[in-house]
């Protein structure tokens, strides 16, 4: 049983899913981020050492998101826009003493957990096959090795609609120790559909609850 069940990305769909499904709205530290394996893995393996320094966040050339430049972690929800959806660097600006101290709040928020005794279970959403197993296993390396004695396992979402992930729509695989692959559908167009498939969350929820953690922790 897990106490805690914390979004890694890669987009909103994860933090919609798990917040609907916990009826918990606790905020973490990666929610409404888009962050491509290398983001994650970099901010994870420095241990947030230069996450969300305001010398760090550009706008991106198509306006559409801020870029927290030692990373590649890319965020929209938390900033305002114009009245046409775009960023723009004056209202990053302005916004940032805010989003700074909620920054600090859910890093503080992140290290308790992991200094905890709860278990927890990170989920990693692909809905683009942009990930590979060998990079799931590093995110799990990475928790482990930064966070000693921290229980947890780690869920790579799949799409329901690839060929090797198809017999497992639904249900939950273990691939190695502390981490399991999972098959859901990505509803499209995924712009329109992005908080993902809710019956198919429903219908795998449930069997989360029985993942083991991790049971090669690194002791304290």
């Amino acid at each position: 049983m897990f106490e805690r069940y914390i979004g890694l990305g890669f987009d909103c769909e994860v933090t919609v899913q798990l917040r609907r499904l916990t009826g918990l709205q606790r905020a973490h530290v990666f929610d409404w981020y888009i962050s491509e394996h290398e983001a994650l893995a970099h901010v994870l393996r420095t241990d947030f050492a230069d996450f969300f320094q305001r010398g760090n966040l550009v706008v991106t050339e198509d306006r559409r998101y801020v870029r927290d430049e030692p990373s590649g972690l890319r965020v929209r929800h938390i900033f305002r826009s114009d009245p046409d959806g775009l960023m723009r660097p004056e209202l990053v600006a302005q916004d940032y003493p805010e989003l700074r101290a909620r920054a600090d709040h859910l890093l503080e928020r992140w290290r308790s957990t992991t200094r905890s005794e709860r278990a927890v279970l990170y989920v990693r959403r692909d809905p683009y096959d942009a990930f590979t197993a060998e990079q799931l296993v590093e995110l799990r390396d990475v928790l482990r090795d930064r966070n000693p004695g921290h229980r947890f396992a780690l869920l790579w979402a799949r799409d329901a609609a690839l060929p090797d992930v198809a017999p497992l729509e639904g249900e939950v695989a273990e691939l190695a120790d502390g981490l399991y692959m999972a098959g859901l559908p990505v509803p499209q167009p995924r712009t329109v559909h992005w908080r993902g498939d809710d019956a198919a969350w429903d219908r795998l929820f449930p069997k989360l609850s029985g993942l083991r953690p991790l049971r090669t922790a690194v002791a304290r």
